[in-house]
């Protein structure tokens, strides 16, 4: 039911894309395994060869969505600039395996699938808004290890947000976050800050 929902809205979105300059992807385009899987699904009212390659890139992101390769079909949509891919990208997110192992608490699989996100974006050019949520996911992971009490984890996901976007709205409560959770790690609480670590 999910997938079909992502189809519908990502055909919709798909429609209204302008022809833009991005670098051809040859060798998925060329693949076999994915032209059978897009002739199966839209041959009939589609041709693959006569589109553009922003067109393209979006099939591809479909397709590896299809293959529940998550990653993969985050880093296709995110070339194809298809309009609202941020929010394309973000429901992979919640709807797919990292929302799924979220929900299960299954946080060191959630950790490397975020991890491998965080090194995609590192490599290409993500919106603001698409950085901004996954920044987000790493602060929840820094306050789940924090009140587990496992502050050196707590301590890397609260700094890895932070590192991503640096000027979000609660970036001054964050770095206050991460001096009490130092504080917590080393256990010698200053004088000044008995107060905010006991209401922490």
């Amino acid at each position: 039911m999910k997938k079909k929902i992502f189809i519908g809205i990502f055909l919709a979105l798909a429609m209204c894309l302008q022809a833009q300059n991005i670098n051809s992807e040859e060798e998925i385009f060329s693949d076999n395994r994915f032209l059978d899987w897009f002739s199966a699904k839209f041959s009939e009212s589609l041709n693959f060869a006569d589109m553009p390659s922003e067109n393209k890139l979006s099939f591809v992101g479909l397709y590896y969505l299809e293959q529940e390769d998550d990653l993969k079909a985050i880093e296709y949509f995110n070339k194809s600039r298809i309009p609202d891919s941020d929010f394309m990208m973000s429901m992979i997110l919640r709807e797919g395996k990292f929302g799924e192992l979220f929900r299960q608490e299954n946080y060191e699989e959630v950790v490397k699938i975020l991890n491998n996100i965080y090194e995609l974006i590192l490599s290409q050019d993500f919106s603001p808004n698409f950085i901004a949520f996954v920044a987000r996911q790493y602060y929840s992971l820094g306050e789940i290890y924090a009140k587990q009490q496992d502050y050196a984890k707590a301590i890397e996901y609260t700094q890895k947000s932070i590192d991503l976007d640096p000027n979000n709205d609660d970036a001054d409560e964050i770095l206050d976050t991460l001096e009490i959770l130092k504080i917590l790690q080393i256990g010698i609480i200053p004088e000044e800050r008995e107060a905010d670590v006991e209401t922490f």
